[in-house]
């Protein structure tokens, strides 16, 4: 051994790189620490209100300037007073808060009396905004004293090595520093810290106390004299025990095992397994590629080498059934295959190892192993997915794109809405508020500390420290790779944390010993001044696919798809719907609860009808009330997305009523909402075409009518029906009314369960009048007459004998038959019959035979012009064609559609467009009848209720009436028809048209006249 002295030249250059490493390395910490402090800054003036919570009477305290009630310091009074609950239930609060006081403001809603809880939910919901738990001083304190505290530990370990390791690599202390100050920065931001639990206090505490710890292990001489390479199987005894610990004692949420008594063993099992490899590799690599013992092409280690290995690569396989994720799993077993690809050089144990993961995945999926399943179909369709919980890949892709490039801002984000956003997600939370350039800074700051494992062990003098800065590198890289790619959807979510960023101390701990050891590593001198260091043979070629790989996955995949996300894809992905099954296991689409929450503050318009009387308002709570209730409940409908709302009204004018037109538009003023000068778009009124007393008056008239109606198998009561009335001139609807009916005043998801079950078969949530579907009966024909007219044969005449048998006719190249068509049972026969007979007798026979002489065609087309939403096809109109001329077979038709066709008359042939705004612009659809055709239908409409089959029946009211009665036959409820009116008024000068059905209620001058007739008292 050569101890003889260097030249001087040679002794003085290590001293100057010391320096020039030490200066590095302060440099880049004081970047760190400058950008820290203003990060604390920052995020105190978004965070903490300007005004101090004491103690007070209670307030709303919805505006930031009201006092709030410190819950800790309050007296038992102050506490009942704003709970609004009795005096004895604040004496039990005061006395369960105990010294330490409350954590959070949740706590008091935790409390329990019995299984009741001590505090009403609606109670405290109501006062939860003024409510803290600590004062801005007590929040600015625990801050500064923390981050102090954090800066003063990373100044001693940067005086620590540039005594005692001087040598050690420059950057990965900075780099450290900067991913444990963005986590604590992190943890502040995402929480209220007036009102939830300090978690940024865990996590300094984490790295002031558990990183000293870890470093001074790591940074000691004992660390440094001790035969490390000694004890591999006392690692992987270690190592077990752990995994044994975790299969008895572990617990977390979706029945995952991670967690021991609050500390997760995981973490130090991934060190503990990188330990053990480096010292078996290093000792027995050479054996493992026996170019002598070979199995065809491929060598074959003896099983005394090789068992050590098979049993330790059985250990993150077995990892993944115990803790039931397969995120740990995958973190160890990839750890394990990079270092036996290091080793050996063989590309045969990176694809069997692909392999093995592949088939482990397929086989926890198709066993349901934990939350495994879930995650996979989260990746598959993060948009729609079956899961219940399967929206949290698209939470965390909206935060990063509601950010945007530039982010949110510390702590003015939505990042409440992103699930675990300081562990699983913290990226997407880092994300929302630092935009592009923290999330890729993150990201770049783990390659480098990945870049520099790789260095280091490249310079180790020793296999064992060589294998060992390896591992410890390739796990800080697979950890990044897998939660990162999993976040950005790149790859299925897992379990594991984000080096140093995400929550949780055990993580901390364990990544600042890893940064410990490779500075360690990296401040040994090798053997002999000068001397260059002898690489394994298979080492240069595989660490160098390992690194490129980690540059292509990290440095260029993730990173291009994080500005992908930020920035291209941004606002399409902020506004992108997720349909995912909610609590009631139905399947719904969900908007960025981010947009909702923004939307949420827009005041909402009102609606009102013709007159101005209001319909639906907002309360200065925010709630939506209607103050007719039942009488419009169908019309006006209902807000609450939580009920499958807005529908009616609220969703036909929905865009103009909350001042925007997508929720997409939303995503600009979402990203703009802290800047200066900000203003919401507002809500605008609609005034509706209707009239709310006839409305009122029409919903009265068909419950009076309706009142006695039973269902002849059951003897219950089942009053059915809608009313619909149209201003002739405008073609605005002036009422709507449908039974049965609801309230959609404080409708909740209880309810509307109830609603949906269908109680009685009524079908209450159906608006009749607009979206039910009827056999029109004889109303109908008034659409034949029309087309009658149309085609010249207004003077067809027919010979009815009540009964036509055998009617037989071809249609579309086919022939088709009855064996005989009739008219209601207890009907004349109506004699020579012409189209003026026909109409007010409504004579079936008559309009089956001109049906048959019209031809399919052109009943079809006639009934089209008419603006029929659910005519037949023209094949079922060829096989039912006599009953459909006289509203039968397969027609179907609403009370909206026949009140159309009844104005179409009185409007002279005109078809207008129904109304619902009072303002709307009249539009005419169609002009099926001429005015002079027109006025003759109206004609017969008139003698139906003077000579016809409504005779007499509108004598007390001070105007004449045209109309038409309706029969519609039916298979339901013993062959009980529905009963139809169809008509206008004033019959000479017509100002409203209306039509009437109420289901099961006979011949339509029985129950449908009856209701038009008193409805029609109520028209001026």
């Amino acid at each position: 051994m050569n101890n003889s002295l260097p030249p001087v030249s040679e002794r003085i250059r290590p001293g100057v790189r010391e320096r020039s490493l030490r200066v590095t390395e302060a440099l880049l910490l004081s970047l760190a620490m400058l950008i820290f402090v203003c990060g604390v800054a920052l995020s105190t003036l978004t965070k903490l209100p300007a005004v101090v919570a004491v103690p007070s009477a209670r307030k709303t305290a919805a505006a930031v300037s009201a006092p709030l009630l410190d819950i800790n310091t309050a007296s038992a009074p102050q506490i009942a007073d704003a709970l609004r609950v009795p005096a004895s239930v604040g004496e039990q609060i005061v006395s369960r808060r105990g010294k330490a006081g409350f954590g959070d403001v949740d706590a008091v809603a935790r409390l329990k009396n019995g299984k009741e809880s001590l505090v009403p939910r609606a109670n405290y919901a109501a006062a939860k905004a003024g409510l803290v738990v600590r004062g801005t001083d007590a929040v600015r304190k625990t801050l500064f004293t923390w981050a102090g505290g954090m800066v003063a530990f990373f100044v001693i370990t940067h005086l620590v090595l540039r005594f005692a390791h001087p040598r050690a690599d420059a950057f990965l202390l900075p780099v450290a520093a900067f991913l444990s100050f963005v986590s604590v920065l992190l943890l502040f931001a995402i929480k209220d810290p007036l009102r939830d639990k300090l978690s940024f206090v865990s996590q300094a505490q984490g790295i002031v106390f558990g990183g000293a710890a870890a470093l001074l292990l790591a940074l000691s001489p004992l660390f440094g004299r001790a035969p490390l390479h000694r004890y591999g199987y006392l690692y992987a005894l270690a190592a077990f025990g752990g995994c044994v610990l975790l299969a008895v004692a572990g617990s977390g949420p979706g029945g995952v095992r991670l967690s021991v008594a609050g500390v997760q063993p995981v973490e130090a099992i991934k060190v503990l397994l990188v330990f053990f490899l480096a010292a078996y590799l290093a000792e027995r690599a050479p054996l493992l590629d026996d170019p002598l013992r070979k199995w065809g092409p491929f060598p074959v280690p003896r099983a005394r080498d090789a068992m050590p290995l098979l049993v330790m690569y059985a250990l993150p396989l077995a990892l993944f059934a115990i803790v039931r994720d397969l995120g740990p799993a995958l973190l160890l077993f990839g750890v394990f295959v990079i270092l036996l690809y290091l080793a050996t050089g063989r590309g045969i144990y990176i694809w069997a190892g692909i392999g093995l993961v592949l088939l482990g995945g397929f086989a926890g999926y198709k066993l349901d192993i934990g939350v495994f399943a879930t995650r996979l179909d989260m990746w598959l369709h993060p948009w729609d997915n079956p899961q219940p919980r399967g929206d949290h890949l698209a939470l965390g892709l909206w935060g990063m794109a509601s950010g945007g490039p530039l982010g949110s801002g510390l702590g003015l984000g939505g990042t409440r809405f992103i699930p675990r956003g300081g562990s699983d997600l913290a990226l997407a939370t880092l994300g929302e508020d630092t935009g592009i350039a923290g999330s890729v800074t993150v990201v770049l700051c783990s390659l480098i500390l990945v870049a520099r494992g790789f260095l280091i062990a490249r310079r180790a003098a020793t296999d064992f420290d060589r294998y060992l800065a390896a591992g410890l590198a390739s796990l800080f890289g697979l950890q990044t790779l897998l939660i990162v790619s999993g976040t950005l959807g790149l790859f299925p979510l897992s379990g594991v944390t984000l080096p140093f960023v995400s929550f949780g101390k055990s993580s901390l701990i364990a990544s600042l010993f890893a940064v410990g050891v490779l500075l360690h590593l990296s401040s040994r001198v090798p053997p002999g001044s000068g001397a260059q260091v002898v690489l394994p043979r298979p080492w240069e070629a595989s660490s160098r696919r390992i690194g490129m790989f980690f540059f292509a996955t990290l440095g260029l995949i993730c990173v291009g798809r994080l500005v992908y996300i930020h920035a291209f894809a941004a606002d399409s992905l902020a506004a992108r719907t997720v349909s995912v099954p909610d609590r009631d296991k139905q399947k719904r689409a969900h908007v960025n609860p981010r947009l909702l929450s923004l939307a949420a503050t827009i005041p909402r318009g009102r609606i009102t009808d013709r007159a101005g009387k209001v319909l639906a308002t907002t309360r200065p709570d925010g709630v939506r009330v209607y103050p007719l209730g039942a009488a419009t409940g169908h019309l006006i409908g209902y807000l609450s997305p939580s009920i499958g709302g807005p529908t009616g009204m609220e969703k036909r004018f929905d865009e103009r009523l909350r001042g925007f037109t997508t929720y997409a538009s939303l995503v600009g003023y979402w990203r703009s909402k802290d800047s200066p000068g900000f203003r919401l778009p507002q809500g605008k009124d609609v005034t509706l075409a209707l009239d709310a007393d006839l409305q009122v008056a029409s919903l009265a008239a068909l419950k009076s009518v309706t009142a006695n109606l039973r269902d002849r198998r059951t003897g219950a009561k089942k009053a059915r029906g809608a009313v619909v009335v149209i201003d002739v001139a405008t073609g605005g609807v002036l009422a709507a009314a449908t039974i049965p009916n609801y309230d959609p005043n404080g409708l909740t998801p209880d309810t509307m369960r109830k609603l949906n079950s269908n109680p009685g078969g009524d079908f209450p949530l159906i608006n009749r009048a607009v979206a039910g579907q009827y056999p029109p009966g004889s109303t109908f024909k008034i659409v034949s007459t029309s087309a009658m007219f149309a085609a010249g044969l207004a003077d067809f005449t027919v010979d009815c004998r009540h009964i036509e048998p055998n009617v037989i006719w071809k249609a579309g190249n086919r022939t088709y038959a009855r064996r005989r068509i009739v008219d209601d049972e207890g009907e004349r026969p109506h004699g020579l019959t012409n189209l003026t007979i026909a109409v007010s007798e409504s004579c079936n026979v008559y309009f089956a035979r001109a049906g048959l002489r019209l031809g399919s065609q052109t009943l079809h087309d006639h009934a089209a012009r008419f603006g029929f939403a659910h005519l037949p096809s023209l094949a079922r109109f060829d096989a039912s064609l006599p009953e459909i001329a006289f509203g039968q077979g397969e027609m179907l038709a609403t009370p909206l559609e026949m009140a159309v066709v009844a104005r179409t008359v009185a409007g002279g042939g005109k078809r207008l467009v129904p109304q619902w705004e009072k303002a709307g612009t009249v539009k005419i659809a169609d002009t099926p009848l001429s005015p002079e055709d027109a006025a003759r239908v109206a004609d017969m409409m008139r003698r139906v209720t003077i000579t016809g089959t409504a005779a007499g029946r509108f004598a007390d009211l001070p105007f004449a009436v045209a109309g038409k009665t309706g029969t519609a036959q039916n298979d339901r409820y013993d062959r009980v028809s529905h009963s139809w009116f169809i008509g206008f008024a004033p019959a000479d000068a017509p100002k409203v048209a209306f039509a009437v059905i109420v289901e099961n209620g006979g011949y339509g001058s029985q129950a449908a006249v009856p209701v038009t007739r008193a409805i029609l008292k109520k028209i001026p």
